[in-house]
């Protein structure tokens, strides 16, 4: 199985592990090696190793399959619809969750960025009012760094970048065009 690490890592750890080994990692502050073989744990008077299968019983290769398939990285995020009949979301404190450092580096499609600020909020991001030529500035690459921020100045300076703004529609975003005012 893969293991999250306290520094943040994943490690996969076998069925054949050690439990003395496995207690002493979750419990690296007590200062005991990781060698199974050095005492140091009283309560245990003799450790017993787990029953290890055969490594022809199906059921193994079964496993190590579907450990390798979760291994493949995945390219899109997964398409999960929003719930209707969900919680209500408060949107003007999903909009105003601090965000101490945003940076995208590599040049992303606005659409995409949108997708993680959808996540990020919660609600749905709407472009379906917005006329198709429009929509198509969605696919505009964007980069951007922003520092001690919010959720909702990251959506607006994403929206900026293509000319466009939002307005809190329902329990939903909804995009609009950016309207210059004449002086």
């Amino acid at each position: 199985m893969f293991v999250l690490m306290a520094d943040g890592s994943t490690r996969f750890l076998s069925s054949k592990t050690d439990p003395i080994v496995l207690r002493r990692m979750a419990a690296a502050a007590n200062g005991l090696p990781l060698d199974a073989m050095v005492a140091g744990e009283p309560e245990i008077a003799e450790a017993t190793p787990p029953d290890i299968p055969d490594e022809a019983d199906p059921l193994v290769e079964d496993v190590e399959d579907i450990v390798a398939e979760l291994a493949e990285p995945v390219d899109q995020p997964l398409d999960v619809p929003f719930v209707e009949d969900g919680p209500s979301i408060d949107l003007a404190a999903a909009l105003a969750q601090p965000i101490a450092q945003f940076e995208q580096k590599k040049p992303i499609a606005t659409r995409q960025l949108l997708l993680i600020i959808e996540e990020m909020v919660g609600v749905e991001i709407v472009e379906t009012p917005l006329p198709k030529a429009v929509r198509a500035r969605l696919d505009q690459p964007v980069i951007l760094l922003l520092k001690d921020t919010t959720v909702g100045d990251l959506l607006t300076a994403v929206l900026q970048e293509v000319r466009l703004s939002y307005v809190v529609s329902k329990d939903q975003l909804e995009l609009i065009e950016q309207t210059v005012g004449i002086e």
